[in-house]
């Protein structure tokens, strides 16, 4: 954190403690995490970053499926948020985890809405693995998402976690790999935009 103030970032994200089965052990979960991220507070004041929390899921091979763990239903989301009650704790909604946990990326950004929602992590899954991949490459419905996102004025960062597609191409094209990386981010920010502005064009009616 101290590195990330001297680099004049102002958001980071950490993963929740999730070595306990949140379905079994949900007292836990929340006891443990509620704990851990209060700890991380007197270090956000210090250095001035905001700590944002990501959804986790984790793969049960016994059922061969992938389950929701802390933070990764939307309302529990909510309440951790909420029950932190300052501003240095935030969510990071990772679109492709939610996904993958069954839980619809436009309704959870809905849910958390932009007082909570602080940050993302982009990438496309075939909602069967965590692919890490370019959007509009797997099954992820990119325009829905966009118009949550514009509809709730999100106003935070937008993170590509997508470069696992660049793995697959000679080394001579990853420059034009992460350029097209660039652009998908960019045009992405730009539906965003756009879903605002039709969003307040609405509510001036």
């Amino acid at each position: 954190m101290e590195i990330a103030s001297i680099l004049g970032v102002k958001n980071i994200v950490v993963h929740p403690v999730t070595y306990m089965d949140y379905i079994t052990d949900r007292q836990k979960s929340w006891n443990v995490n509620m704990d851990f991220f209060s700890r991380l507070v007197p270090f956000c004041e210090k250095y001035g970053i905001c700590v944002c929390a990501e959804n986790m899921k984790k793969y049960n091979r016994t059922f061969h499926r992938f389950e929701r763990r802390f933070c990764g239903e939307p309302d529990d989301f909510c309440e951790f948020i909420d029950r932190m009650h300052t501003p240095w704790i935030r969510a990071c909604l990772d679109i492709g985890h939610a996904a993958l946990a069954g839980v619809d990326p436009a309704y959870f950004i809905r849910t958390l809405g932009a007082d909570r929602l602080h940050a993302l992590h982009i990438h496309d899954v075939d909602l069967l693995d965590d692919l890490h991949t370019l959007p509009f490459t797997e099954k992820l419905e990119w325009e829905s998402i966009c118009q949550a996102l514009g509809e709730i004025r999100y106003e935070g960062w937008i993170t590509l976690e997508a470069d696992n597609f660049i793995r697959k191409m000679p080394q001579a094209l990853w420059p034009d790999a992460i350029r097209l990386m660039s652009s998908t981010a960019r045009y992405l920010a730009d539906r965003v935009e756009t879903y605002k502005q039709e969003t307040s064009d609405e509510d001036k009616k």
